[in-house]
């Protein structure tokens, strides 16, 4: 019985995950050929997307939900972190978000908080030519880069991880 309903539910050929997914985790520091780790994420109907590696490997808190609003085209757009505070820089802080013509988000910003030890950051973000993310790249330091790897279900299959041009994380669904 066991066998038959891991069959059904992993042979499902859609974009979501409906069984078992291992990945391997590599961390590289100065000097060493990195620590690897094994991660099995059973995770029903999620797609493996960015957010995914987002909630399930920490891979940066600043990384946008989504990268796609049809509503905004050509546009920035700015949102307070509080609407009911004074709307100054010195009480509380500001998202920007940029949008291109195709409504792709292009660049995302955040005006930090240096009393509350929240940073700024400033990232801007590159596609293939199918429209998919391809890397976020910050601007402020220009250190932090990721890098995003699909596989023939249009799914992220790879992040790299760099500062400056180090790779410091690597992270590769394996299945």
């Amino acid at each position: 019985m066991f066998t038959l309903l891991y069959f059904f539910t992993c042979s499902n050929a859609q974009h979501f995950v409906a069984c078992p997914v291992v990945f391997a985790k590599t961390q590289y520091y100065k000097g060493t050929d990195g620590n690897l780790t094994y991660d099995t994420i059973y995770a029903a109907h999620e797609k493996i997307d960015i957010p995914f590696y987002k909630q399930h490997f920490n891979c940066s808190y600043h990384l946008p939900e989504t990268f796609t609003d049809t509503r905004f085209k050509d546009t920035t757009i700015s949102v307070w972190n509080n609407d009911d505070l004074k709307k100054d820089f010195q009480n509380h802080w500001l998202y920007a978000y940029t949008y291109n013509g195709l409504s792709q988000l292009v660049n995302y910003s955040y005006s930090g908080c240096i009393i509350c030890n929240n940073m700024a950051y400033n990232y801007s973000v590159q596609y293939d030519k199918e429209g998919r993310v391809q890397s976020i790249t910050s601007n402020l330091n220009g250190n932090d880069r990721f890098r995003f790897y699909y596989n023939s279900k249009n799914e992220v299959s790879e992040v790299d991880c760099y500062a400056g041009t180090t790779l410091t994380t690597q992270i590769v669904m394996l299945k």
